[in-house]
């Protein structure tokens, strides 16, 4: 397919298939428009909050966790738009822990040698690690 900012098309595709399937959910047959307009919503939030934190557009590029958060942010999206987890229930909703955009305000922005060059909003981010998660979707390298 195509490459939206940090992430695959083809990848978010087969990853949200696979969730679909193991979750037993249905997915709109205009799939392919919604999910790369979420892609691009994604990637658009990850580098304005990023060059709002005084990163440079081509900076923000190269950050090596980008597409995981890109994927994180676009799943949550898109199955908030599909109706998949509780909406009611925030605290025991299945795909909010994919929604990873205050975890992406609060992340410490460090430079090539290791040094805090921004802090965030409270110090590191801190919270659900979805390591697990993006690896069994095979978002995480």
């Amino acid at each position: 397919m195509a490459i939206i900012g940090y992430a695959d098309t083809a990848v978010f595709q087969a990853a949200i298939k696979k969730l679909a399937a193991d979750n037993n959910m249905d997915m709109p047959a205009e799939d392919v428009v919604i999910s790369t307009r979420h892609l691009t919503d994604a990637y658009n939030h990850i580098i304005g909050v990023l060059v709002t934190r005084g990163l440079t557009k081509a900076a923000a590029d190269t950050w090596s966790r980008g597409a995981e958060f890109q994927y994180a942010i676009a799943l949550y999206w898109y199955g908030r738009q599909c109706g998949w987890g509780g909406r009611h229930d925030e605290d025991k909703d299945w795909i909010k822990p994919f929604d990873r955009r205050k975890e992406l305000e609060n992340i410490a922005v460090l430079d090539v040698t290791g040094g805090i060059l921004l802090e965030g909003k409270s110090a590191f981010a801190v919270g659900m690690d979805l390591i697990s998660i993006n690896e069994s979707l095979g978002f995480y390298s």
